[in-house]
């Protein structure tokens, strides 16, 4: 492809200007989205996720299209990663069965914005490896913004309000996808979930290579338990201010 030749020079990698930037952008977006998205009315949000939910999905198609007819590793586009779990997640909004429809906005709330958030701040999977113009980067910007904006969409509306028992629906839906990580990463050498290895955070790595099973037990667990209370606890403590 055209937009492939780059040298790594190219590649800001973390904590340069053009990430600067890149954070910069994302938080004015943010802050837009997250302004606009208490302006609509209930009755709008769910139709306004369907045009959303197309729009990703589409995107993950062309890329995953895009990155088969190149020959990539598995890695690069089987969507069985914490963030790709959003394309999943919108779309179970649409099922007409409470519990799958409760999971899916539990994780855009509690799942959706935070990895949103973190990605901004720690592109590992953008800056340290394409350019910034690059289509794979603005790919993945895209995509993080439209999953920020949904996530307070609905935070913002009527149509899902977050109780204490959806931590069961929250962990069950993790824990579904990091089986599904383990079996793929043991069998296609892959890093489906983080749960091989910590990409782009070498604190973890010692503890990866020396103790494997603690490892992915470790990222299991704070995939699926600790990030729920945790965000749980933001959005209680918003509350109880805007009350």
């Amino acid at each position: 492809m055209p937009y492939d030749n780059f040298s790594s020079e190219d590649v800001p990698g973390l904590f340069s200007l053009e990430h600067l930037l890149f954070i910069i952008v994302f938080a004015i977006l943010a802050i837009l989205s997250f302004y606009l998205s208490r302006k609509i009315d209930s009755k709008y949000t769910k139709k306004i996720l369907f045009v959303i939910a197309i729009i990703v999905t589409v995107m993950e198609i062309v890329k995953i299209g895009i990155r088969i007819y190149k020959h990539e590793p598995y890695d690069n586009y089987i969507p069985v990663y914490f963030c790709s779990l959003y394309l999943y997640a919108i779309w179970m909004i649409f099922i007409r069965n409470k519990y799958i429809e409760r999971a899916g906005y539990t994780f855009m709330v509690f799942g959706g914005i935070f990895a949103s958030i973190v990605f901004s701040l720690y592109p590992t999977t953008s800056l340290l490896l394409y350019p910034i113009w690059h289509p794979a980067t603005i790919h993945s910007f895209v995509y993080h913004v439209l999953m920020f904006y949904s996530g307070c969409l609905v935070a913002n509306s009527k149509i899902y309000t977050p109780n204490i028992k959806d931590s069961y629906l929250y962990t069950g839906f993790l824990t579904i996808f990091c089986i599904i990580g383990v079996i793929l990463n043991h069998y296609l050498n892959t890093n489906m979930m983080f749960l091989a290895n910590p990409f782009g955070l070498p604190l973890l790595s010692d503890l990866a290579s020396n103790y494997k099973w603690l490892y992915t037990l470790i990222v299991y667990l704070a995939e699926s338990v600790l990030l729920y209370w945790f965000n749980y606890g933001i959005y209680k403590l918003i509350k109880r201010r805007n009350n």
